[in-house]
């Protein structure tokens, strides 16, 4: 999947983390250490991703880069299990821009993170782009001033209305030519209501509920059946309840 920043809807929530990648995408070789961070789906990868995408078809010239933190982790071990450190380093230093999205993956791996922190001095010293995405603030991690010395913006929690269009614009993916607007946006607003009171109302849970009631409620005609969308709602939250309720038990 190709994410574009022309995708992502912006609201109160996110609008600092989207002007700080703009920023990069004004400045790609000297922005320094830009940390965007939030929970886990409330669409940071959505931006990082947009970035690489968009700085690589801004210029063929700049070396740009985009790893998630788990495979910096993976490829730093194998390289020293292979004795190949160097090439590691080759790839990963003097880059006009590196995007690491997950930094959490790499926290508490002292020979990785020292690895990552190179890079971090790096981005201060010579003015490269070092661009970071975390589910953590950043001001836990070790040597957190490293970080929280650059641009740090946090992603909170989305609007009402902005998920809601998330939903909506989900649902037309699936039936483009349905001219019932209205269904659509009860389906939609169905959705993030029963998402909110399950406290699971980021933006990629969200889109992932709206793609499967959308699923399930297509006739054999292609058209939207609004009430098998309405039970794939409830049938779905239902799911999720008693999911959550057996991890609290386990963890009785």
């Amino acid at each position: 999947m190709e994410y574009r920043l022309n995708d992502f809807l912006v609201d109160d929530s996110n609008e600092a983390a989207y002007s700080a990648i703009r920023k990069v995408i004004d400045n790609p070789r000297g922005v320094g250490v830009v940390c965007i961070w939030g929970q886990s789906g409330c669409g940071k990868t959505h931006l990082l991703r947009a970035l690489k995408t968009e700085l690589t078809e801004m210029s063929q010239e700049l070396s740009i880069a985009y790893t998630r933190g788990d495979d910096f982790l993976d490829e730093y071990i194998e390289s020293i299990r292979q004795s190949k450190a160097t090439a590691f380093r080759e790839k990963y230093f003097g880059l006009d821009g590196l995007i690491i999205d997950g930094i959490e993956a790499i926290s508490g791996k002292i020979a990785t993170w020292t690895e990552f922190q190179r890079l971090l001095y790096q981005a201060y010293e010579e003015g490269t782009s070092l661009i970071i995405g975390s589910a953590l603030n950043p001001n836990f991690y070790e040597n957190s001033q490293l970080i929280t010395a650059g641009l740090v913006e946090r992603i909170g929690k989305m609007q009402k209305s902005t998920l809601e269009l998330i939903a909506r614009k989900e649902i037309k993916k699936k039936f483009p030519k349905d001219k019932d607007d209205e269904s659509v946006k009860q389906i939609a607003d169905t959705i993030v209501a029963k998402q909110i009171n399950g406290f699971n109302d980021n933006p990629r849970s969200v889109k992932g509920i709206a793609r499967r009631v959308a699923f399930r409620s297509e006739e054999p005609n292609g058209e939207l059946n609004v009430e098998k969308a309405k039970q794939s709602v409830g049938a779905d939250y239902e799911m999720f309840a008693t999911y959550v309720m057996a991890k609290i038990t386990n963890k009785g």
